[in-house]
């Protein structure tokens, strides 16, 4: 699966919490994230930098677009482009680490370490390999019952089961 192929998987499933993902799936969307941060940075330090060097040169040039006022506003539509970027990325993020998770054989609800700073607990589960076969938390959130009717105590088919008088 290509970067692309994995952002758009999990823009796709940005509301499903329950699945799997495998960490191939899982560490490409993180790269693309990680990516988009560093070009932002990027352009953040380089405006910064020019609009540093604008405001030296400002008063020997006529070029008034490189002082305080040009830079800061390049500098503050890139938080503002940032800061899109970051709410485009949170849901799809989470559902994606809840899927991995459930790839490892861990509960989601794991996830609730971030607010605290455990990223380093949360960072190894992520690097955990594959759980072979069905995972418990697989289809977490989802009914556990065979459907509607289905009965815990033994089959509801009327051929196999006997009728108990209670």
């Amino acid at each position: 699966m290509s970067q692309f192929a994995a952002v758009k998987h999990a823009f796709q499933n940005f509301a499903t919490f329950h699945g799997r993902d495998s960490r191939s799936t899982f560490w490409k969307l993180q790269l693309v994230q990680l990516e988009l941060a560093l070009v932002l940075v990027a352009l953040f330090v380089v405006s910064l930098i020019a609009g540093a060097k604008g405001v030296e040169n400002a008063n020997q040039t006529s070029d008034a677009f490189w002082s305080i006022g040009g830079a800061s506003l390049i500098v503050f539509g890139l938080a503002f482009v940032a800061v899109i970027a970051a709410a485009a990325f949170f849901v799809p993020n989470l559902s994606s680490g809840a899927r991995r998770l459930h790839d490892a054989n861990l509960s989601a609800w794991w996830l609730l370490l971030w607010p605290f700073g455990l990223y380093i607990v949360l960072l190894v589960m992520w690097c955990l390999p594959s759980h072979p076969g069905q995972s418990n938390f697989e289809n977490e959130g989802m009914p556990r019952s065979k459907g509607y009717g289905y009965s815990p105590y033994g089959s509801s088919d009327s051929s196999t089961s006997t009728e108990n008088s209670w």
